[in-house]
């Protein structure tokens, strides 16, 4: 099952500042929402980013499977789900989920790309204050850029959609299904 890293990273890597994030951009968060919700996906983030999005009608990410990583004790009854490391949840939603996405923090991130099929990056062109960062991956030469999408400027900063795969061209999830 494919593992795609979806995040929204500003020209200097910031993803998010105070528990926050940095831009509000409504059509990345309806991309987002669109994405994460296809049926049989799960999205796999930190406690801290769990925590960080405010409630709808009561809940968080309506209507999408949510496992939660933190290094503190959860009821594993409850929704969302709890693991305390990637590995472990990655291992659960694998025979389970079509497509699993790994929606952040930065740890989260940083412990995904070794996983990762594909990354879905809106790139925000801003260099804001920030406290978090993505992995200095994109310009790597490791991945390469396979999707473009520069959208008009109706919101303010400008950002494009960018989804990249790794160099090698062979998908992660390929190659951990053969090992």
């Amino acid at each position: 099952m494919p593992v795609i890293i979806i995040a929204a990273a500003a020209l200097n890597r910031v993803i998010g500042y105070r528990g926050a994030l940095p831009w509000r951009l409504d059509e990345d968060l309806a991309r987002f929402r669109a994405l994460t919700s296809k049926n049989n996906a799960c999205v796999i983030m930190g406690r801290t980013t769990w925590e960080s999005i405010p409630p709808v009608a009561g809940t968080r990410l309506p209507g999408r499977t949510v496992f939660v990583l933190s290094s503190r004790p959860h009821r594993t009854d409850a929704f969302p789900r709890f693991f305390t490391t990637l590995e472990t949840a990655l291992d659960f939603a694998r025979p389970r989920y079509d497509d699993i996405y790994l929606a952040g923090g930065e740890r989260v991130y940083a412990a995904g790309i070794p996983h990762a099929d594909t990354l879905l990056v809106t790139r925000v062109f801003q260099r804001p204050a920030g406290d978090r960062f993505f992995p200095d991956v994109l310009d790597s030469g490791a991945w390469v850029t396979v999707r473009e999408e520069y959208r008009p400027c109706r919101e303010q900063p400008e950002y494009c959609f960018l989804e990249y795969r790794p160099h090698s061209g062979i998908p992660k999830s390929e190659a951990h299904d053969s090992a």
